[in-house]
């Protein structure tokens, strides 16, 4: 032990600066996790009309807002469906901006069909805080891992079918499309349309497409409004809102 071989103070230090270093590296990591509020969400959910779900977790919420969590893919004609309610559903709550169009993939089913890239929307809202995690891949139909670990959380414990997912204050979620790619009663495909014409029709509220994406859209609309309050008064007032606000418990 008194031999040369034994420890050095330099050794010696810098072992025990490593150390602490590790604890503290380490502790940053156990800290960043919590400050994320990775939550512990309850296996137990009630059945709500239009195939949604209520489970009773804690509200999700940023900076005081509903957080709106949609989780799905370009390439899923489900999910390219779907973007137009919820686009049309974020339009009611705030301003939006950033608008880009894609498709679907063209090998999947209902191919190429229109869509909004959710994730490069913007949204300034005192009403919704909308995160959204999309797999860019133009053929893969499945989501990516999230960029968070609450994210992560509500797709493990609820999203059993696949995509599109959407999550809404942490308490309301639904699984696969709102929207269908095709209209069951009337037979139209939302790929015979363009982006820009999908779009014209749900500014004037009228023709085929926005028959198709409508009820999706008012039912979304109205979980949104359920989630505030019922707020905005202006947006509860609608009449399909109102009508879809009283089934909602």
């Amino acid at each position: 032990l008194r031999s040369a071989e034994k420890w050095s103070r330099v050794y010696r230090n810098s072992l025990a600066i490593g150390l602490v270093l590790g604890l503290i590296v380490a502790g940053g990591f156990g800290l960043a996790a919590l400050s994320q509020g990775c939550p512990n969400l309850t296996s137990a959910y009630s059945s709500e009309p239009q195939n949604w779900n209520k489970a009773s977790n804690s509200p999700w919420s940023e900076n005081g807002a509903p957080v709106l969590f949609f989780y799905g893919a370009y390439a899923c004609p489900f999910c390219s469906a779907s973007s137009w309610a919820v686009y049309f559903a974020l339009h009611k709550f705030g301003s939006v901006s950033g608008v880009q169009y894609g498709h679907s993939s063209s090998v999947d089913t209902f191919p190429n069909t229109p869509e909004i890239l959710l994730d490069q929307l913007s949204v300034q809202s005192p009403y919704v805080a909308f995160q959204v995690s999309e797999n860019h891949d133009p053929t893969v139909t499945a989501g990516v891992t999230p960029g968070s670990c609450t994210q992560q959380a509500f797709v493990s414990a609820y999203d059993t079918t696949g995509i599109p997912f959407i999550v809404l204050n942490g308490q309301y979620f639904h699984v696969t499309s709102i929207v269908p790619p095709q209209n069951g009663s009337s037979g139209f495909s939302l790929n015979s349309y363009s982006a820009q014409q999908i779009m014209g029709e749900i500014n004037n509220q009228s023709g085929p497409a926005w028959d198709d994406i409508s009820p999706g859209a008012y039912w979304l609309t109205a979980f949104m409004v359920k989630v505030n309050n019922g707020a905005p008064a202006n947006v509860a007032a609608i009449p399909q809102v109102q009508q879809d606000l009283g089934q909602i418990s």
